[in-house]
């Protein structure tokens, strides 16, 4: 990274984290994933019920496999060969879950995090639900404002979520959202969370690096 590139990414996430505190939330931040990974894995508990939401930066900083790996006591939807009710009662679950880790979409320098989902079990645990909540976030997801946040989940991420859980939908051939029909659709519930209501219930590990999409 140049020093220039980095000097850029050092401004916009200062204030990125002057905006989320004010706004409740908790917020560490890290040079490189490796950091990041040592930190969270020393802040979480053995014994602690552990929900996932699906996250690329969370797998992509290896934290999902050291738990799995580790034995901990994890509610895991994404264990081969469960059927589609067991899917969904696992979901369900982690919504009871001691700590939910997942990622954002998008997260904005004014200090809100937006966030569309398919189902909802990812924003409904972030909103309410378990007691804890550890957000992961590459510093490619920071934007300006919700309207640029929206721009990016429609026209970016969703699109690139489509392809990689080989969806059909529109945006997988076009490339942006077309807001179609489908039954496959990923992009259902968009919710902004502006504040944060519960003192050190939700924690923002943001990385100084491009991850997820």
């Amino acid at each position: 990274m140049s020093e220039f590139v980095k000097w850029h990414n050092d401004l916009l996430i200062n204030q990125t984290k002057v905006a989320l505190e004010k706004n409740g939330f908790l917020i560490e931040i890290f040079e490189t994933k490796e950091e990041c990974l040592k930190s969270a894995v020393a802040q979480i508990d053995k014994n602690a019920i552990i929900g996932f939401g699906g996250s690329t930066t969370v797998k992509e900083i290896g934290l999902f496999d050291y738990l799995v790996q580790n034995d901990y006591n994890l509610i895991n939807p994404y264990k081969h060969g469960l059927s589609r009710e067991e899917v969904f009662d696992l979901r369900k679950k982690a919504l009871t879950a001691d700590l939910f880790i997942t990622g954002t979409n998008a997260i904005t320098v004014e200090g809100e995090l937006v966030n569309v989902d398919g189902y909802g079990n990812r924003v409904a645990a972030i909103t309410f639900g378990p007691k804890k909540v550890y957000i992961f976030v590459g510093i490619n997801k920071i934007v300006l404002n919700r309207e640029q946040a929206i721009d990016r989940i429609f026209d970016y991420a969703a699109p690139i979520n489509a392809k990689r859980l080989n969806k059909n939908v529109p945006c997988v051939e076009s490339g942006f959202c077309e807001d179609c029909d489908s039954p496959e659709r990923i992009c259902n519930h968009l919710v902004i969370t502006m504040k944060q209501r519960f003192p050190d219930r939700i924690k923002i590990f943001l990385i100084n690096e491009k991850l997820g999409f």
